[in-house]
């Protein structure tokens, strides 16, 4: 009978978490394509949805966790909520759907009994911990995969004894729990790994999601995943950022085609590779829409990223393409600006850089701007 009943609860469980997860990751898909597309770079903003929906499935869940439930159903609900907190910080990233969950976690579990509190504090600890320590390890891709599996496991499996050993639940229900528990941890992870993955290599998927298709060079997603980074971790040491426009690329496509088109774009970027390598900033240079390009130059003050600008100017001057018959020679507008104290957010900056990009544009193009006065 007990084993009837594990099988049960693992299928149902099972179900309800994969069936959580698709709606979670189509969410977070949905938003982050709507952040590459109008250039957001808040993860707070891109965040609300999929925050806001494991929110409201973590309240639902301690809903039906009613005393008029049997026993062993109040405690199948509990288990659904502790797999869904602990998916949802792990695939969450910023300090607000932290905070976020952390409030509505913390309503679920002291609302089911007096030991409420103590059991939202074991769990929330070891869920940092699993958050953090890939980071202070500095795991790979790889090895952080199996380290949240062994240490999601880790955490119901404690999280349950305890609750055994402080005689609150019976040894028929640990054991029911724990291999729930432990069977729909592991197929949540199968999920994210294969299923979303249309069966290619986690190396070419994490490449493809941080590279351009087309030039190589790392996309917009990157830009905004490192540019937030260095914001925050650039606090006493320089930062600066360039955005990058070629100048009347509209005109290349229109006269020659968009496979020409993409062409220059390639021979653009590989100028621009080649002309930060010598400074080692070669890896800080991002594709951020069609013909925009951006550069990150942390610990870097601004005349130094001004005098690299210009080098990079004079090469792109330099350029001949030949196309069709044609040479075709190249420009580019660029904006510069450094982070200041006033700055709120990495989007303060992002957009002062870019304002000085039209500066660049509005005063003539092929120069680089970085204040007010041209």
């Amino acid at each position: 009978m007990l084993l009837y009943w594990i099988g049960f609860y693992i299928t149902i469980a099972t179900c309800m978490l994969l069936g959580f997860i698709m709606l979670f990751q189509r969410l977070l898909y949905q938003t982050r394509q709507y952040g590459i597309r109008h250039h957001l770079l808040k993860l707070d903003r891109l965040e609300i949805a999929v925050v806001t929906m494991s929110a409201l499935s973590l309240l639902i869940l301690r809903l039906a966790a009613t005393p008029s439930l049997p026993n062993m159903g109040f405690w199948f609900a509990i288990n659904l909520q502790l797999l869904v907190l602990i998916y949802s910080c792990l695939h969450l990233k910023t300090l607000m759907s932290y905070i976020v969950l952390t409030l509505v976690s913390f309503i679920c579990f002291v609302t089911t009994g007096n030991l409420g509190i103590l059991l939202f504090m074991e769990v929330f600890l070891m869920i940092l911990a699993v958050i953090a320590l890939p980071e202070f390890i500095q795991l790979s891709a790889k090895y952080t995969l199996l380290f949240h599996l062994a240490m999601t496991v880790l955490i119901g499996t404690i999280f349950w004894f305890t609750l055994q050993l402080l005689s609150i639940t019976t040894v028929h229900v640990t054991i029911t729990m724990i291999a729930t528990f432990i069977v729909a941890s592991v197929f949540a992870q199968l999920y994210n790994r294969f299923a979303s993955s249309d069966s290619q290599p986690n190396e070419t998927l994490a490449y493809a999601a941080y590279h351009d298709a087309l030039t190589s060079v790392k996309n917009w997603s990157a830009f905004r995943d490192e540019f937030n980074r260095s914001f925050t971790a650039n606090a006493s040491t320089g930062l600066v950022i360039a955005t990058l426009d070629i100048d009347h690329f509209k005109a290349i496509n229109d006269q020659y085609g968009h496979l020409v088109g993409n062409q220059v774009l390639v021979v653009f970027a590989n100028t621009m590779i080649e002309a930060l390598r010598p400074y080692h900033f070669d890896n800080y240079f991002y594709r951020t829409g069609g013909e925009e390009f951006s550069i990150i130059f942390p610990r870097t003050d601004l005349a130094t990223a001004n005098m690299i600008c210009d080098v990079c100017q004079a090469q792109i001057r330099q350029l001949k393409i030949p196309l069709q018959g044609n040479i075709i020679s190249l420009t580019a507008s660029i904006g510069l600006t450094e982070k200041q104290a006033h700055d709120r957010d990495a989007t303060a900056t992002f957009q002062r850089a870019d304002h000085y990009l039209y500066l660049s544009k509005q005063h003539g193009r092929n120069r680089t701007t970085n204040t007010e006065f041209c």
